[in-house]
């Protein structure tokens, strides 16, 4: 049988419910700044790049062989990932917000719920058919 978590009994219950109302608090800041906290990322990297030169492996490949010319995978490569998670993060946000959002609506759904599930099927749609054709 699963344990629930009781916010009106022993220490324990309101302990385990205060680490889980912080967890709820942070994916909620982070589902509500889908669109500031990436363009604030990169905008920090940015500016990184052009201060720092070690900032480089935030926008550029490492690991490169010189002899094939190919790169290779190394632990430097998660700077690169990250950039590339707030540059995707950001771009659905704006497509979802600015492009699908607004076309539901005046399609006459009002229910968020709704909007929200086909702003992202648009977007999975979306995704999906230009990496699938690049892929092809």
């Amino acid at each position: 049988m699963l344990k629930t978590i009781s916010l009106q009994t022993d220490g324990a219950n309101k302990k385990a419910a205060k680490k889980i109302n912080f967890l709820v608090g942070i994916a909620n800041y982070l589902v509500n700044h889908q669109i500031g906290l990436p363009i604030r990322v990169l905008a920090f990297l940015t500016l990184l790049y052009f201060i720092f030169p070690g900032a480089e492996k935030f926008f550029f490949l490492q690991h490169k062989d010189p002899e094939t010319g190919l790169y290779k995978k190394g632990k430097d490569d998660v700077y690169f990932v990250f950039t590339w998670i707030a540059i995707f993060t950001f771009l659905r946000a704006v497509i979802m917000e600015y492009m699908f959002i607004p076309m539901i609506k005046f399609g006459g759904i009002k229910k968020g719920s709704q909007q929200t599930r086909f702003a992202e099927q648009g977007w999975s749609f979306l995704y999906y058919s230009i990496f699938w054709t690049l892929g092809m």
